[in-house]
């Protein structure tokens, strides 16, 4: 197996599903007493959010890379980076680390193309909503077309990962606000809803949706999984 790096605590409540859904594939697979050989550098998300909030993404950047090289330094040979919106930086660590960059994104195009979709509604900060990093790798590298919801519907998905989700907190009213968002993208000709925040899928756990659900953090550990097995 292979050796994996995780870039953390962005936030912690993924963080620590992603933990335990790596391990546990890893387990089914291998059997016996098998688990996943992971370095985890978990950042204090206080700072993270406010750099992210003051658009401070070149002190983001360094923060990022300078936790991403430390990895590498101690012998990881592979990297993930556990969130969507922190992908906005993935083009710098890409260009700066010798080990691969397993990409949130690229692990939800493989799943699209499989099923067959051509149009999907994206869900998550405004960071990931509004700028292109992450609808435009979809489409340049996967021929997809990407919706997001009108502007208020944005800012109550934001308000709500930043004020509930990544705080632990997920309400009934919360999950009701997000199913009835995904009803009018589904209007608006959507096959499927990327969950573009790690955390939403664990207020979206169980709930009667629409629309098939493209759980980013479940395609993502599938990807690092297979990194690590090298399969």
């Amino acid at each position: 197996m292979k050796t994996f790096g995780l870039l953390g605590g962005l936030a912690y409540p993924s963080t620590a599903e992603y933990y335990l859904k790596i391990n546990r594939q890893v387990h089914a697979t291998l059997g016996k007493h098998h688990s996943a050989p992971l370095w985890i550098h978990s950042f204090d998300f206080e700072p993270i959010a406010q750099a992210q909030a003051s658009g401070s993404w070149t002190i983001l950047e360094e923060k990022l890379l300078q936790a991403a090289l430390e990895l590498e330094r101690l012998g990881c040979q592979g990297l993930a980076i556990a969130s969507n919106t922190m992908h906005l930086l993935a083009p710098a660590l890409e260009g700066a680390l010798s080990i691969p960059l397993v990409h949130i994104a690229d692990s939800v195009g493989e799943e699209s193309s499989l099923k067959g979709y051509k149009k999907l509604a994206l869900l998550g900060t405004l960071f990931t909503m509004e700028k292109d990093f992450y609808a435009s790798r979809l489409q340049e590298r996967f021929d997809l077309e990407v919706i997001t919801p009108a502007k208020e519907e944005r800012n109550l998905v934001h308000e709500c990962i930043y004020r509930e989700l990544v705080n632990n907190i997920f309400t009934e009213d919360s999950r009701r606000d997000f199913i009835q968002i995904i009803h009018g993208l589904k209007e608006r000709g959507a096959e499927a809803v990327i969950l573009g925040c790690t955390e939403i899928p664990l207020l979206l756990e169980g709930a009667s949706s629409p629309l098939p659900l493209l759980d980013t953090m479940e395609l993502h550990v599938g990807s690092i999984v297979q990194s690590i097995l090298e399969i």
